[in-house]
């Protein structure tokens, strides 16, 4: 788990907090969580500003030296009429807000937001979105959620901050099973949230599963279950929490940076990162009558995997690595994997056991 950053505050962090320009009046009180999830390597440390960009506005460096994956508690800061008030991103060691990079506005009334701090500096450095999101690096200023929570639950929502994979859904384990239809969460988009939360348990071992999915005739079809990660939650009843899919897919191709994790940013200032569950066990039962079938010995990739399969039997269970599309050969009994017959296309969920049917 990641420190949690506190604000640097002056004196009295208030209304009268630096942003304001001269004689201007603040119109009320924004509270902000800042949550950095900003994979490019060149932002593994950044620094925040806050301030006003009319005439005479000043500004104030509010988080220094913040780091991937870490999330702040919410803060107040000034609501600056006329959409002056802004953050803004610089790397860290910045001296002055003419060292920032990018930003964004922030509400001119009073509210509660979460800041995400997302993308890459350079595009054309690394791999594009499948859905054409510009993967320029950003501050996405959402709403947070507040609503009544049920006694001893959480109230749960997810963001997308991955640069280069195409629409997620993402499943708590025990909701359903993998859905074929978008039934659990909305399908988002790389910078989206998921416009509702959900209150869900305060469970130790607490199973998200992440999927990709594609359209087609205007239906939402799985396309494969890519992680699973577990989090403990039992210490965060009565909280909200945003679980956020970040990191990059494919890190060889977006200048090695961090691969794929589930992390959660939560209302009472703490942040937990879930643990990747990579293992499942697997029974596959013989059930054709095909005779070029009878025996058959199986095999996941070139790894014989059980020997002797014969009509109207089963195999146990059998670990094999979860959350991946695997293909099972099927290979008269004794033969060479050169003679597959045929072949099964499984996708096991982690941490779960399948049967599958030949």
């Amino acid at each position: 788990m990641k420190k949690i950053l506190q604000s640097f505050r002056s004196a009295a962090l208030g209304l009268s907090f630096l942003g304001l320009a001269a004689g201007a009046q603040a119109q009320g009180t924004v509270r902000m969580q800042v949550i950095h999830v900003a994979a490019d390597p060149q932002l593994e440390s950044i620094d925040v500003w806050v301030g006003s960009k009319a005439t005479g506005g000043t500004w104030t460096k509010m988080f220094s030296n913040m780091e991937y994956q870490q999330g702040t508690k919410y803060n107040a800061v000034p609501a600056i009429g006329g959409g002056n008030g802004r953050i803004a991103i610089a790397l860290a060691n910045s001296t002055s807000v003419a060292d920032t990079l990018f930003g964004s506005p922030l509400p001119s009334v009073s509210d509660t937001v979460i800041a995400m701090i997302s993308g890459v500096l350079t595009p054309s450095q690394f791999k594009g979105n499948p859905n054409s999101v510009a993967t320029n690096a950003r501050v996405t200023v959402m709403p947070s959620f507040a609503k009544a929570l049920e006694a001893g639950k959480i109230s749960f929502g997810f963001a997308h901050a991955s640069t280069d994979y195409q629409g997620l859904a993402i499943a708590r384990r025990g909701d359903d099973s993998i859905p074929t239809t978008v039934t659990l969460q909305p399908v988002i988009y790389y910078t989206q949230r998921t416009t509702t939360y959900r209150d869900i348990p305060s469970k130790s071992n607490t199973i998200f599963d992440v999927n990709t999915f594609f359209v087609s005739a205007n239906n939402v079809f799985i396309d494969t279950l890519r992680g699973s990660w577990s989090i403990d939650l039992s210490n965060h009843k009565g909280t909200t929490a945003l679980g956020v899919v970040t990191g990059f897919k494919n890190p060889g191709k977006n200048q090695n940076g961090p691969g794929t994790e589930l992390v959660v940013f939560f209302s009472d200032s703490t942040t937990a990162k879930g643990v990747e569950l990579t293992a499942s066990k697997l029974q596959v039962i013989h059930n054709s009558a095909d005779p070029t079938l009878n025996n058959v010995d199986l095999y996941i990739g070139s790894t014989k995997i059980f020997s002797g399969l014969k009509f109207r039997q089963s195999t146990p269970l059998i670990n094999v690595t979860a959350s991946k599309v695997q293909y099972i050969k099927l290979v008269p009994a004794g033969g060479a994997l050169s003679q597959a017959l045929d072949s099964l296309i499984v996708i096991p969920q982690a941490n779960f056991n399948a049967a599958f049917v030949i």
